[in-house]
C-alpha cells in the first residue's frame, strides 16, 4: 500500500480506520507530558492526514506503541514516571517495535543527551525550538519515505 501524508492537504481522515481510499495513513505516536506542545502537534500531523496516538509519558508510550504499532515514534526525553530514555530503551529490547524510527523532540540540547539517545535506538534527534511543526511533519515524512512500513 502507499502513503498518503501531508502530500494531499485538505484530506479529511477518519481518526477510526488507517485505510482511507485504499491507502494506509501512516500512524504516529507523539509522547510528549507537554498538554500545549503535544495539542499542536497532534493538530499538525492530524489536519497533514496522519493516524495519531499520543502519550504522555514513557511507560505509556510503550504501551501504546506495542498495542498500535506506529510508522513512527516522536519522543519527548524529560517527562514523569518514564523518561524518553527509558522508553528508548524498552523500544530497543522489543522484537516487535525496535525497527520503528524513533524522533526525539526535546529542548535538551546537549551533545551527550543526543549521543545517548542515538546509541539507544533513536534515529533522529530535534530540538523543539529549532523545529516548528511544518519542519517536524516533514522529517517524519522523509523518514516515511526512507524506512516504509515498520508494521
Amino acid at each position: 500500500m502507499l502513503y498518503r501524508a501531508h502530500r494531499e492537504p485538505g484530506l479529511r481522515v477518519d481518526t477510526d480506520k488507517r485505510i482511507r481510499d485504499n491507502v494506509l495513513m501512516p500512524r504516529v505516536l507523539i509522547v510528549e507530558d507537554d498538554e500545549i506542545m503535544l495539542n499542536m502537534y497532534v493538530k499538525k500531523f492530524t489536519k497533514e492526514g496522519f493516524d495519531i496516538s499520543t502519550a504522555r509519558d514513557g511507560s505509556i508510550g510503550l504501551v501504546r506503541a506495542v498495542n498500535d504499532v506506529p510508522n513512527v515514534i516522536m519522543l519527548d526525553l524529560m517527562m514523569p514516571e518514564s523518561d524518553g530514555f527509558e522508553m528508548l530503551e524498552a523500544l530497543h529490547a522489543h522484537p516487535k517495535l525496535k525497527n520503528i524510527p524513533v524522533v526525539v523532540l526535546t529542548n535538551i540540547s546537549s551533545d551527550a543527551d543526543e549521543q545517548r539517545a542515538r546509541l539507544l535506538g533513536a534515529t533522529d534527534y530535534l530540538i523543539k525550538a529549532e523545529n516548528h511543526p511544518g519542519m517536524v511533519v516533514n522529517r517524519v515524512v522523509e523518514l516515511l519515505d526512507k524506512y516504509g512500513n515498520s508494521e
